[in-house]
């Protein structure tokens, strides 16, 4: 009896992720991001650099879908809040 072998490949799987690089004013005390439709908050943080990113769900880089805000936490100014904020497309198994 004569047993054949299949060659099967396997590749891993392909990861989309969407990143949002936030360039904060330096007075903001704390950030927020969040989801427009949904409300659903992603982040919150007080800024420590400038320049931050953050990994948000893929769904975010085909919509303008995100509500990125600044905060003051004494109240002395206004919260401003960006609407319509598109993530960028990054492919997650690279690494580099």
């Amino acid at each position: 009896m004569i047993k054949q072998l299949n060659n099967i490949m396997v590749k891993a799987p392909f990861s989309l992720q969407a990143r949002i690089t936030i360039d904060a004013d330096p007075s903001a005390e704390r950030i927020i991001l969040m989801h427009r439709d949904t409300c659903h908050i992603y982040y919150v943080f007080k800024p420590v650099t400038p320049i931050t990113s953050f990994t948000v769900p893929f769904c975010h880089a085909n919509t303008d879908t995100i509500l990125v805000g600044i905060l003051d936490d004494n109240r002395t100014y206004n919260c401003k809040f960006i609407d319509g904020v598109r993530a960028e497309s990054v492919d997650g198994n690279n690494h580099g």
